[in-house]
């Protein structure tokens, strides 16, 4: 005849610990993996975000060797992307904000001129004129490049 050796309370218990910290863990860890690659872009739905990103990275430093990144924004790597599928990595170069778009691998806007052209203008109009003479102005420039 055997005997059956129930398990006493502090066992259980110890047991339902080790249970709850293994599946902590393992979420922990498909999160942590989850968010890595979608930061890195490496999402299989992802992939038209990578192509624009290679291309903006690789103009840039065609064009802008010097230039920093600011700030990233891949709409087409979003899941419930209506109406922009077009990606922008913000670059500084000279003090001057620019971002740089692309869709589809190609670039669409490269909005350093225009940018440029802004500061020039504040500098000018608002420290050179408004300024000086103790004037107060709400200014907002929209420069827009015709695709």
């Amino acid at each position: 005849m055997r005997h059956i050796v129930e398990p006493s309370g502090s066992q259980k218990k110890k047991r339902l610990f080790c249970t709850l910290l293994i599946t902590l863990s393992v979420i922990v860890v498909l999160v942590t993996m989850i968010v890595f690659l979608n930061a890195n872009l490496l999402l299989p739905w992802q992939g038209e975000a990578r192509k624009n990103q290679q291309v903006i990275l690789e103009y840039a430093e065609e064009h802008y060797p010097k230039a920093t990144i600011i700030n990233k924004e891949f709409n087409t790597a979003k899941p419930f992307v209506w109406n922009n599928f077009r990606d922008c990595i913000v670059f500084k170069l000279d003090d001057v904000e620019f971002g740089i778009t692309a869709e589809k691998g190609r670039i669409l806007v490269d909005g350093y001129f225009g940018a440029r052209v802004i500061a020039q203008f504040d500098e000018i109009i608002q420290d050179g004129f408004l300024n000086p003479r103790g004037i107060t102005a709400y200014t907002n420039y929209i420069f827009a490049d015709i695709l």
